[in-house]
């Protein structure tokens, strides 16, 4: 049933996305500030299993309401990801070298993994970096989940945008191309479609809704950090061939909790969705929950090179006051300018893809929102 989403579900959403982000930063900083915030080490892996719930809510979303045909489904995936991946890029490139020339022995804890630069390169750009051989794009370790997600975009749309025989040979060949790894943690994606449809078709009493949402809580932090998510991780794993267990990647080798926290934040969703006719949530609070959320993309691919380049030039052992503000206060800061020119700034890649792909003038493109 297609309709616009709540307000509250809409905001419910961002304010998800804001905390897997700031999870993720935090999970990444004690690494570089002397073991500051240490307690939130750990938890960075499980935070990218929220954005492939969203994701898959948000892309089931605009199919279902928004984008109609596949050339604009197209444009506007590449838009939203190639507006923040691509000065990502540029911005870890830089740091990297520049690092690299500081201090020859910086990023030592990569050497030996990374591939050539060209190669690493071109396939972060075409998001192939975790397709059968994964690739550690230089000093942005984040960058993996693109290399998964960008993947689900074009597997969803060919579900989508094409039938019949054609379909099924080129879904064939979209999981030929995301190899082994990415395809087994396809499910975790698929569940927040699944989740979109399902809140969108049934409806729940609010004391069942309240039921469920509360439920949700408990699963989510018992399949995020747990010893049981350790024993079912070890148990799913146990029970794969040795050979193919070794051929998959450190992301994935996580499927069986992962597969359960992705079930519990859909689960979450869905009855968040049930309360929200209960709910009310102030203007100013929506507002700005919202425009956190506007920066969470740049947050989550820009605060490692960050990061990293900011504890080679201020090392927590020699001055560790300096340390701590270039990490925790100067670099949200710079990813706050820097997301002003990217995540907000998507309507340029828009017209350009709309160029590329459709051969259209910039100004008779359609002025489609993009999710």
């Amino acid at each position: 049933m297609a309709g616009s989403l709540k307000r509250q579900l809409s905001i419910y959403l961002d304010l998800i996305r804001v905390l897997a982000a700031l999870f993720v930063f935090l999970d990444h900083t004690p690494s570089y500030t002397g073991g500051f915030l240490w307690r939130f080490s750990g938890i960075g892996h499980q935070c990218v299993m929220f954005f492939f719930v969203l994701s898959g809510f948000v892309i089931a979303y605009v199919t279902d309401t928004k984008e109609k045909e596949g050339s604009e489904y197209a444009i506007n995936r590449m838009a939203r990801i190639y507006s923040v991946a691509l000065p990502g890029l540029i911005l870890t490139i830089a740091l990297f070298y520049l690092g690299k020339a500081i201090d020859p022995t910086a990023f030592a804890n990569l050497d030996g993994k990374l591939r050539l630069p060209g190669q690493t390169i071109v396939l972060a750009l075409t998001f192939l970096n975790q397709s059968w051989t994964p690739t550690i794009v230089f000093s942005n370790i984040p960058y993996w989940s693109l290399g998964f997600e960008v993947l689900y975009y074009f597997f969803f749309g060919l579900c989508v945008f094409t039938t019949g025989r054609r379909r099924l040979v080129l879904i064939a060949f979209a999981m030929l191309i995301m190899g082994p790894s990415v395809c087994l943690d396809l499910p975790i994606w698929l569940m927040g479609v699944a989740c979109y449809k399902a809140q969108a078709r049934w409806r729940m009493k609010l004391p069942a809704g309240i039921g469920l949402f509360s439920l949700s809580i408990p699963l989510i932090a018992t399949f995020m950090y747990s010893p049981l998510r350790e024993r079912i991780e070890h148990g799913a794993n146990s029970l794969i061939n040795p050979w193919i267990l070794g051929n998959l990647y450190p992301p994935a080798i996580h499927f069986a909790p992962d597969y359960l926290l992705g079930l519990a934040v859909a689960l979450n969703i869905f009855a968040f969705a049930q309360l929200c006719g209960s709910i009310a949530i102030p203007k100013l609070i929506g507002k700005g929950i919202q425009r956190l959320a506007s920066y969470t993309f740049s947050l989550y691919l820009f605060h490692m090179p960050l990061i990293s380049f900011a504890s080679l030039i201020f090392p927590y052992s020699r001055s560790h006051k300096a340390n701590l503000f270039a990490c925790m206060v100067a670099t949200p800061s710079i990813i706050v300018a820097l997301g002003n020119r990217t995540e907000r700034q998507k309507s340029l890649y828009k017209d350009f893809f709309a160029w590329i792909l459709m051969g259209k003038p910039r100004m008779a493109v359609a002025k489609v929102p993009i999710e």
